[in-house]
Order: C-alpha cells, then sequence, then structure tokens
C-alpha cells in the first residue's frame, strides 16, 4: 500500500481550479474508489484468473471484431 502525505487544502485547491468537464470525470472516479471491493480475492477467484491467463496465452480467446460478429449471427 502506498501512503502519501496529503495537504487537504492543495487538493481542494486544485479540484476548485478544474474546469466542470473535468470535475465530472473526477466525481466518476472517485465514487469508484469509494465504492471499490477492498476484499482479497479467493482461491476460487484466483484459480479462474489463472486459468483465463493460461488459455489468453494459448490463444484461446476472441478479439473484439470476432466477439461481435458472433453475437450479430445470433440474433
Amino acid at each position: 500500500m502506498i501512503t502519501a502525505t496529503i495537504n487537504h487544502q492543495d487538493l481542494h485547491k486544485m479540484i476548485d481550479e478544474l474546469p466542470s468537464n473535468k470535475k465530472v470525470i473526477l466525481l466518476d472516479f472517485v465514487k469508484l474508489l469509494h465504492d471499490e471491493d477492498d476484499e482479497p480475492l479467493s482461491e476460487e477467484d484466483l484459480k479462474a484468473l489463472d486459468q483465463a491467463d493460461e488459455e489468453e496465452a494459448a490463444g484461446c480467446f476472441y478479439t473484439l471484431e470476432e466477439f461481435n460478429h458472433r453475437m450479430a449471427a445470433l440474433q
């Protein structure tokens, strides 16, 4: 975990100086951080991620274009 000293006055000043369109982006990002799940991954989750990595390394995946083509064919 990274620990840093935060000067809240500087942070508030920087936020106040942002244009409105960037404040909207910042708000979305802060909400994402706030809602982030900090629970560690289960053994099952870690195994699934390892399996996905192995499948990707073996070339077992679709590009987005291939996926979209296959999905369109189903409709």
